[in-house]
């Protein structure tokens, strides 16, 4: 009888140990927050927010051609989770996928977001090898039509200037050609950085979207083509 009640004493710790552990992974399972891409599902089709793409033309806004029925973030707590079709990562439910005229709705959508230059945030298909080289490649001097500036203040996205003409393809040159120079911090009298956008506009329906932090050491882009800028940038920050 006392080896009977000695085995269930010394089992006891196990079992205690084993429920312990449950309750802890059961706690760190509930705890589990996913960092998604910003992404929304299509008709078998993932589309990835496009962070440098502007809609040129508000106006080319086309029809409507699906709409977000469930979105993931604070809803799905399992990083494995299998997206499907009417998925997005951050855009609330109900959000309308838009076309834009003269692009194929296959290669990209628009949503209404008044945070984008335009009213207009850009997902394209990250499948579509095409349509990413043609949103992400570097604007040509040549054929730029006008640049507007941007101070990257709060929420505000309204232009403060508009730099057009022979003017506008000199500010793309040196735009386009960062020094492979690192960015320098703090420099200076402990004055604070500033953050603009300059968006370039040709002829494609997407203008291309470059952010530049100035500081005192100098104008830095904001990007995978990161780098010091000419210092000539500066002249053109100035409102007129």
């Amino acid at each position: 009888m006392n080896d009977r009640l000695g085995g269930k004493r010394r089992r006891l710790p196990f079992v205690l140990s084993a429920l312990a552990a449950i309750a802890l992974t059961a706690t760190a399972c509930a705890q589990v927050i996913v960092d998604w891409v910003d992404f929304v599902r299509l008709d078998g089709r993932t589309y990835e927010a496009q962070w440098e793409a502007v809609v040129a033309d508000p106006s080319r806004i086309g029809q409507e051609v699906g709409s977000v029925k469930h979105m993931l973030n604070g809803n799905v707590k399992r990083a494995n989770y299998k997206s499907k079709d009417g998925d997005a990562a951050y855009l609330d439910k109900g959000t309308k996928l838009l076309s834009l005229t003269g692009v194929d709705a296959e290669a990209a959508v628009v949503v209404a977001d008044g945070r984008y230059p335009n009213g207009y945030k850009v997902y394209a298909n990250r499948d579509d090898a095409g349509m990413l080289e043609r949103i992400r490649a570097e604007p040509e001097p040549g054929k730029t039509a006008k640049v507007d500036w941007i101070r990257e203040e709060g929420t505000s996205v309204e232009p403060y200037r508009t730099v057009e003409g022979d003017e506008a393809g000199t500010l793309v040159r040196l735009l386009v050609s960062p020094a492979a120079e690192p960015e320098q911090r703090g420099i200076g009298s402990g004055a604070q950085a500033s953050y603009y956008s300059a968006v370039v506009y040709t002829d494609s329906p997407f203008a291309v979207r470059i952010r530049i932090r100035c500081e005192t050491a100098g104008c830095y882009r904001q990007d995978d083509r990161s780098g010091k800028l000419p210092d000539e940038v500066r002249a053109f920050l100035e409102p007129r």
